[in-house]
């Protein structure tokens, strides 16, 4: 009887490792339910009603969790992310190191032919000169222009961050410039909203949950256009097109899931 009941248990833990959804027993189990009933007497003498009963319910998926779960969707949402200036696989790992090694001559060489990352490494390198904060980083913030011009949202999220960092320099020293600043920096967060980069729009109102007053917001969705329209007008100069400012099924799946959760939990 110990080995049987051992197997059974193995039975159930493999059924819940291939996703199945056990539900165990109520006074009147249903087609639904596994029902597991325990007699006295031996197993032998059991009447084929009476032997234990397991009966999987299989699981149902959305649209949203089939994107999900689907490899070939994954697949395009690293080329998606890849092509918008994200150099880490979904294992957080750089796909893009080689750039550390190239030299600022190799850099620009390839700044000019739009490589988004070679444009990036330059920044990080700027940024490390500029650590001090005290030209606010200007120098750095016009390569990270640069890129979001050759089509990175990484860039904008760079951008974003900066300013939200000089916010917090100046909150004490000069409260109107870090007030500025922080305006500046959902500016950027808009701009790459408006490029299809929901998720980290997302992402960034869930980090920093800002709140603003109705002319704040007339004023950013203001600047924002200022910039995207700027960013159209140097792109089609170095004859780049337009944007692609598609949204990925990926990330729009996650928000659905995400807005989903957040009405039940209400």
């Amino acid at each position: 009887m110990r080995k049987k009941n051992f197997l059974l248990s193995a039975g159930i833990a493999s059924i819940l490792m291939m996703g199945g959804i056990l539900l165990w027993p109520t006074d009147k189990p249903t087609s639904n339910e596994i029902s597991i009933t325990n007699h006295p007497t031996s197993e032998n003498n059991l009447s084929e009603s009476d032997k234990p009963k397991i009966v999987i319910t299989p699981q149902e998926f959305t649209p949203a969790d089939k994107i999900l779960m689907d490899v070939n969707k994954l697949t395009e949402y690293q080329a998606w992310k890849r092509a918008r200036g994200y150099d880490k696989d979904l294992n957080g790992n750089s796909q893009t190191s080689d750039y550390d090694n190239y030299s600022d001559a190799t850099l620009n060489t390839l700044m000019e032919q739009n490589d988004i990352f070679a444009i990036q490494t330059l920044a990080k390198r700027q940024r490390e000169k500029e650590v001090d904060g005290k030209l606010d980083y200007i120098k750095t913030k016009a390569l990270y222009y640069r890129a979001a011009v050759a089509g990175s949202t990484h860039a904008l999220t760079e951008l974003a961050m900066i300013d939200n960092t000089l916010s917090s320099i100046y909150s004490d020293s000069s409260p109107a410039l870090a007030y500025k600043y922080s305006l500046n920096a959902q500016t950027w967060a808009l701009v790459r909203d408006m490029r299809g980069d929901t998720m980290s729009s997302k992402i960034s109102k869930i980090l920093f949950n800002l709140e603003f007053g109705e002319s704040e917001i007339n004023e950013i969705h203001e600047q924002a256009n200022i910039i995207y329209a700027d960013l159209v007008s140097q792109r089609q100069t170095r004859g780049l097109g337009d944007f692609d400012n598609s949204l990925s099924e990926r990330d729009a799946a996650l928000l659905q899931k995400m807005n989903l959760k957040k009405i039940n939990n209400q």
